[in-house]
């Protein structure tokens, strides 16, 4: 006769956070993660330019399906919110898989016209429920030409008041108010120039006014701004957006930083994935 024995681990959180979390779809991926938007992502890869209203995968969904408990792949997404103008707002691919969003400097002079990536719906809720919480978001992308204003939103958390846990604007990244910050990072320092930007923030507490309206891990142009701001933005290539809950995960600020900062620095470097990136000069 032969026997065998069971044997149960428990889970007690990540016991090296400065290590790579074993997950099968990103190294940067953990118990708290809530989103990856990364369109030429290993995992789930986007073929061409999401169409309006098209749902763009979350590369983070099963983490985030293990804390809501419920949801698939599809649910779990972000959506593309605005269609392409020609000659006001004009989206491509880049050659290494980026999404270029072209805005108009001189045409462009109607309300909403721009483009922005939305969290979808469970996402969005769970965000606006534990706003309280600690939280990381970090974005990878490529200004191709500057803002002429720092007033538009190339990405925000929050609200149409002062509730934000994010804003990232032409020449600013800021919390709902400097208490709350627990940690930023500008690489180059001067946001509003040419060439690869990684650009991170934290949050602890947010204790900001105002109902939470919204929940953009990117935006391009003048979505949801007046006639006056459209075409004020900066033309971006948006590589990569990650967003933690820092309370969830137990890690800190920091340490996600180095790891999400280490990972940019080797897909910019000579030969990684995002290195020597084409696209399309922006005229319009």
């Amino acid at each position: 006769m032969t026997y065998g024995l069971d044997f149960a681990i428990p889970y007690v959180g990540d016991p090296d956070a400065s290590l790579p979390w074993a997950d099968d779809d990103d190294v940067l991926l953990v118990p708290g993660s809530l989103g990856l938007l990364e369109l030429a992502h290993s995992a789930s890869p986007v073929a061409g330019v999401p169409a309006n209203n098209a749902v763009i995968p979350n590369i983070a969904w099963k983490r985030l399906k293990d804390l809501l408990g419920s949801g698939d792949a599809t649910t779990l997404g972000f959506v593309r919110d605005g269609a392409d103008i020609a000659n006001v707002m004009v989206t491509e691919r880049s050659s290494k898989g980026g999404l270029h969003g072209i805005v108009s400097q001189t045409n462009g002079t109607t309300f909403n016209q721009g483009m922005r990536i939305r969290s979808a719906t469970p996402l969005y809720d769970y965000i606006a429920a534990n706003q309280t919480h600690d939280f990381y978001y970090s974005r990878w992308d490529r200004v191709t030409r500057i803002a002429t204003s720092g007033s538009v939103h190339q990405a925000a958390f929050g609200s149409n008041t002062s509730n934000y846990l994010a804003l990232i604007q032409g020449t600013a990244m800021f919390p709902a108010s400097a208490p709350n910050l627990i940690g930023q990072r500008e690489n180059p320092a001067s946001p509003n120039a040419l060439g690869n930007r990684f650009r991170a923030i934290g949050i602890a507490n947010n204790t900001g006014s105002g109902a939470f309206g919204f929940a953009d891990p990117a935006c391009w142009g003048g979505r949801g701004l007046s006639a006056a701001s459209v075409n004020q933005g900066a033309s971006l290539v948006l590589y990569r957006a990650y967003l933690e809950d820092l309370t969830v995960s137990g890690r800190t600020y920091a340490q996600v930083e180095a790891l999400d900062l280490a990972l940019w620095t080797e897909a910019m470097g000579a030969g990684g994935r995002y290195a020597d990136d084409t696209f399309t000069a922006p005229a319009i």
